[in-house]
């Protein structure tokens, strides 16, 4: 799949309209317009830079969707320590959790984190730094020049910023091994694709993007589920 795919399209609306009832009690900064706006900042850069534009599924005001415009809106609208590691991991869970295989994925990606990095003064605790860490090392083996770059500036902005030594086989590929498997990535919203390579998903660092009780987490599914079987059938 890719982030140009209407089922896409149909979970940003749905995280939108939920975001919209959970803002009626006073919230409008809450997880499901965080976890909106993230996904259809990447989506709508990466069509960008595939010289594909697609209209951004949001309109919010005072946000346009360059990676420092939105690290700037983040770092603004969602600061607490929660939501601040929620941002880091959304956008390596992108390379580990999400199945979408879009061209310039890494370079944007990795901008808009590195970008996001710079604008905060996110203090990350060891666990999560050495997951940013290794990922953004595995990401970088197959990345194109510009995502290279863009993972320096993400290495550079987090070794600067901690105040503890960073183990030394963090970034060590003897250590993690890495397999390097052949891929296709797709131009989004287009047919077009390219042959590439991409370091093994199972090769990632474990992460978990969020986690909630059983009992959160059910409605929560069945909710956006509905919403997009009835999208579903209404374009049919």
């Amino acid at each position: 799949m890719t982030l140009g795919d209407e089922n896409c399209k149909h979970i940003i609306q749905c995280l939108y309209q939920l975001s919209c009832l959970i803002g009626v009690s006073g919230n409008k900064n809450n997880w499901c317009l965080l976890f909106a706006v993230l996904i259809d900042s990447v989506r709508s850069q990466i069509a960008e830079v595939s010289n594909r534009p697609i209209k951004p599924e949001l309109n919010i005001e005072g946000l346009k969707y360059s990676s420092i415009n939105v690290a700037e809106y983040l770092k603004d609208n969602f600061n607490g320590q929660r939501q601040s590691e929620f941002i880091v991991l959304f956008h390596l869970a992108l390379f580990k959790v999400f199945k979408n295989n879009d061209l310039h994925k890494d370079e944007i990606v990795l901008r808009e984190l590195a970008e996001y990095l710079i604008a905060t003064d996110i203090k990350l605790d060891p666990s999560l730094t050495d997951t940013v860490v290794k990922t953004v090392t595995l990401v970088n083996l197959t990345s194109s020049k510009e995502g290279r770059e863009a993972a320096s500036s993400v290495i550079y902005e987090i070794i600067s910023k901690i105040l503890f030594k960073i183990r030394e086989n963090v970034m060590s590929l003897v250590q993690m091994k890495p397999q390097i498997i052949p891929c296709t990535r797709k131009v989004i919203g287009y047919y077009v694709s390219e042959k590439g390579f991409i370091v093994k998903p199972e090769c990632f660092p474990v992460l978990f993007l969020y986690q909630f009780g059983e009992t959160e987490n059910q409605p929560i599914i069945d909710m956006m589920w509905d919403y997009i079987v009835e999208k579903l059938n209404q374009e049919q």
